[in-house]
């Protein structure tokens, strides 16, 4: 049993019964509203061109084969649909589902990039070539920010604020400090997910974007009887 800060005892029945551990370094990052209650664009064109002007002349272009990444991603893509006809279980379907859907995200950017990149060689238009560059630097900054520096959760996920030490309660919708019993992130076997993980370590070394399969599990003091 866990007593919250506001006092209240309640007790959690976790998806999985085995011990949970410390959530993983790479999950946790300075605090942000959870996906469900707000999300930020990662696109933030309101800064105007004279911003991208100047941040141009900070970063050198890229040398991203955004076409290698497109060709390798369908693959990908392609393989996920063909390893989802074999699960035998909910979970590694969903498992499924959800990277399928995030490489078509991941796709639908690089098919962004080559036109950008294409319009910008063209040279034809200058204003339209200016205007491709700077899509082009977008597109890089939404790829590294959002894709490259962080794993893609394909089944849950939680957020945690460093700065105070809180993690936060989808099941309560509020933040509890990390010491206190709470939820924490537990790998899901390969077996589980029906041979899913081989295929993700094979896009994390072929393509830099990572994906983890974790579920919540709650402290063992929470899977304590109630004694009722």
């Amino acid at each position: 049993m866990c007593t919250r800060r506001s006092g209240v005892k309640d007790i959690a029945v976790p998806q999985f019964s085995a011990d949970a551990r410390e959530a993983p370094p790479e999950n946790r990052h300075p605090r942000s509203p959870p996906q469900a209650v707000a999300s930020r664009s990662l696109t933030p064109r309101a800064y105007g061109a004279a911003a991208f002007r100047q941040n141009e002349r900070r970063h050198p272009k890229s040398d991203i084969d955004y076409l290698s990444l497109f060709t390798r991603l369908n693959g990908f893509r392609f393989i996920a649909r063909i390893s989802r006809v074999g699960c035998d279980n909910d979970l590694a379907r969903s498992a499924h589902d959800r990277l399928v859907a995030k490489l078509g995200d991941l796709i639908e950017l690089m098919i962004r990039a080559v036109e950008a990149q294409r319009c910008a060689r063209d040279g034809a238009d200058p204003a339209r070539a200016e205007q491709a560059a700077e899509d082009l630097y977008w597109i890089e900054a939404e790829f590294e920010h959002r894709w490259i520096a962080q794993p893609q959760p394909l089944l849950d996920h939680l957020d945690i604020d460093l700065a105070t030490q809180e993690i936060f309660d989808p099941r309560t919708r509020r933040w509890y400090a990390l010491a206190e019993c709470g939820p924490s992130l537990r790998e899901v076997s390969d077996r589980s997910l029906c041979g899913l993980r081989q295929i993700i370590d094979q896009i994390a070394c072929e393509t830099g974007v990572s994906f983890h399969a974790r579920r919540i599990v709650y402290g063992p003091a929470e899977l304590a009887p109630s004694g009722r």
